[in-house]
């Protein structure tokens, strides 16, 4: 009788659990049931792949080891884009959205191998209004970039109305405070929007981007006030196959946040038996 307790209670704690201990990856695929790409369209039948399509002529240059800003006073701007990329070089920069005189209400650190073939777009919460984004290249002078940082009041209902069907749609995974999670994706995937937000807590995250073992394409780093007024809503290109996403709860275990992770981009004409050539699906 004392053997078999002894073995029934083994058996119980030697049992998966779906507890924090559970760290198996959600894998992103074509086959996941709840694909961004083919949410309905959204305000004035827009569709929410038309939601980077920024107009070129709207770029501004910023050079290595120098800052930019771009003021929005009024209240009625409460979402304004970011878009930066390169020439194929290296992408090391820092945004940070100023709220009144002496307050840094979000800081989001960027650094991308190659900022052509992974450029970074993202959302800055703009609440309240007197609000001021500020761009700076942490790289060096050589190391110039492109921008575009724009608030479009279409554009902004488009991304409320992205931002509810992720949250209405996508698996919602809790992250504790000094937890990591890693999403792997099949090669078929060419870009993922990542949503994040807190319950009104501060939300302090890493994010990168590995194609192999410890093989940093890209990073993120997110810090925000207030988790809840500003999320992070950005999408990440992910070229090539062995593409896998890990998100780090850089906060205390008092601090957890939610994040949704999704498809976003799905290659229509992929193959499984297609060469893959130094990454990149050929």
């Amino acid at each position: 009788m004392f053997v078999t307790n002894i073995i029934a209670v083994l058996s119980v704690l030697l049992a998966p659990s779906s507890t924090a201990f559970n760290t198996a990856p959600t894998i992103i695929s074509r086959k996941t049931s709840s694909l961004y790409s083919s949410l309905p369209p959204g305000p004035d039948n827009h569709n929410p792949m038309q939601l980077w399509d920024i107009s070129a002529d709207k770029e501004k240059i910023v050079q290595g080891d120098s800052l930019k800003t771009w003021s929005y006073p009024s209240t009625q701007v409460d979402r304004v884009q970011v878009s930066m990329k390169t020439d194929g070089r290296p992408l090391n920069s820092k945004i940070d959205l100023w709220h009144g005189p002496d307050y840094t209400a979000t800081t989001t650190t960027i650094y991308t191998e190659d900022g052509y073939l992974r450029p970074y777009n993202g959302v800055q919460a703009t609440p309240k209004g007197m609000n001021t984004v500020g761009l700076y290249n942490t790289g060096s002078a050589e190391l110039a970039y492109s921008t575009i940082v724009e608030a479009d009041p279409e554009k902004a209902n488009l991304i409320d109305y992205a931002s509810n069907e992720i949250e209405m749609l996508a698996k919602k995974v809790l992250i504790q405070g000094g937890a990591i999670q890693s999403f792997p994706f099949s090669a078929d995937v060419e870009s993922v929007a990542v949503y994040m937000k807190t319950d009104g807590r501060n939300l302090k995250c890493h994010i990168e981007i590995l194609q192999g073992p410890n093989n940093n394409k890209q990073t993120v780093e997110y810090y925000a006030s207030d988790g809840y007024k500003r999320p992070l809503f950005t999408v990440i290109k992910t070229p090539g196959s062995g593409n896998v996403l890990r998100v780090t709860n850089q906060n205390t275990v008092e601090y957890p946040f939610h994040a949704w992770v999704v498809p976003y981009e799905i290659q229509s004409n992929y193959s499984p038996y297609d060469a893959v050539e130094g990454g990149l699906v050929k």
